[in-house]
């Protein structure tokens, strides 16, 4: 019966969320321009809904959610310029 040592590095570096991770930590640009366009999205329906519901009800806080996700994802800069 053969003993397989299992290295700590190797361990990690086939392990699937560290793989995504590293997928993740470099969006190439059809991420980065999909990652926008879906924010400019999200923020134009919650515009579209806040001017529907009038000034009882207050949306602002949902504002926040895509320039939330686009700042996760693609940094800080972008998302300064999402605002």
């Amino acid at each position: 019966m053969a003993v397989r040592h299992v290295n700590a590095d190797n361990a990690q570096d086939d392990s699937v969320l560290y793989r995504w991770q590293k997928y993740l930590a470099k969006p190439t640009p059809a991420c980065t321009i999909a990652a926008s366009a879906g924010s400019l999205l999200l923020v134009g329906l919650i515009a579209w809904i806040n001017i529907l519901a009038g000034p009882e009800i207050q949306l602002f806080v949902f504002y926040l959610l895509p320039v939330l996700g686009i700042t996760l994802y693609l940094g800080r800069q972008t998302g300064v310029a999402a605002c």
